[in-house]
């Protein structure tokens, strides 16, 4: 039983990582391309990817987490607080966790200088996965407009 939810969890991942990806017209962090800048001092070093929740992924449940966090002036992130997920509380622990891993670096003839900032994290397993999530988190943005 337990290998076959790590050859299942393993799929899973694969499979949203072969996701194609198309350009949105929102304005969010995309994470996607380094380096990522972070205010006028920092730059995003390293960066850990949400473990997809298991009981998602056998839900084919999709959606995203939008974060707010301050940088400390070590480059790492605290104060990491959820501002608004979809769907409630299936992938907000992950996308915390994996943000507590991130690390900025400090640009080059920059003040180390706390900064605030947000970053908003998609789940999805697959291209229609990708689909829900986006629609979900379109309607999110649209609540905080």
């Amino acid at each position: 039983m337990k290998r076959f939810a790590l050859l299942l969890m393993s799929v899973l991942y694969l499979a949203g990582c072969a996701s194609p990806y198309t350009p949105r017209d929102m304005e969010y962090f995309d994470t996607t391309d380094s380096p990522i800048m972070y205010g006028k001092n920092w730059a995003l070093e390293r960066k850990t990817m949400p473990v997809y929740p298991l009981g998602a992924g056998l839900n084919g449940q999709s959606g995203c987490v939008i974060l707010s966090f301050t940088i400390n002036k070590t480059g790492r992130p605290t104060n990491i607080e959820v501002v608004q997920s979809y769907p409630t509380d299936i992938f907000e622990h992950n996308a915390r966790v994996a943000l507590s891993f991130w690390r900025w670096s400090l640009i080059e003839n920059a003040t180390p200088k706390p900064h605030h900032t947000g970053v908003q994290l998609f789940f999805y397993s697959g291209l229609e996965s990708r689909k829900k999530a986006n629609e979900s988190c379109d309607l999110l943005n649209d609540k905080k407009s």
